[in-house]
């Protein structure tokens, strides 16, 4: 009974980083980007993708889902990306994979990246209520002050050795 009480404490750095076998990017575009335009990124996005020989299938969902229980808009992508085995692959790790498809990915104009695992993405986001592995909440009344207050933390943050993805 002390255990179970006590599990909800310890957070989730204890939580083992697990190679799912896939990579979940997601990609949110300006709010004002229409469905065609991000349907024209998903396109250019997947073709990055399917350029490796280690992605095996690329599945794609633009907009939010259709039971309309996500809140999402037409200028939200999402990828899953299954790998093949290992022993196929050209990188040595998928760490090094995946720097390389953000670097390309990130050629295209406007287009922030997010790189996750599925089931990773999916715990990170129940226990912060955000995508991403870090999150930083910043509250208050005045939007053009958290506004100032979110471009200054997300500068320091770009500014720290091997921060990635920071939006």
């Amino acid at each position: 009974a002390l255990t179970l009480a006590l599990a909800p404490r310890l957070g989730s750095e204890f939580l083992p980083k697990l190679d799912e076998g896939n990579i979940w990017l997601t990609i949110t575009l300006a709010p004002s980007s229409s469905l065609e335009q991000t349907k024209r990124i998903e396109g250019q996005v997947r073709a990055v993708m399917m350029s490796y020989p280690e992605v095996g299938n690329v599945i794609t969902q633009v907009g939010r889902p259709d039971d309309g229980t996500d809140p999402k808009g037409p200028n939200n992508l999402e990828v899953l990306a299954e790998l093949k085995p290992r022993n196929d692959w050209r990188f040595e790790s998928k760490e090094k994979m995946v720097a390389d498809m953000s670097a390309r990915i990130r050629r295209l104009p406007g287009v922030p990246t997010n790189f996750s695992q599925v089931i990773q993405d999916n715990v990170e986001e129940a226990m912060s209520g955000v995508k991403g592995e870090i999150a930083v909440k910043i509250f208050g009344p005045d939007l053009d002050v958290l506004t100032q207050k979110s471009e200054q933390v997300a500068a320091i943050l770009n500014g720290i050795r091997g921060a990635a993805d920071v939006a």
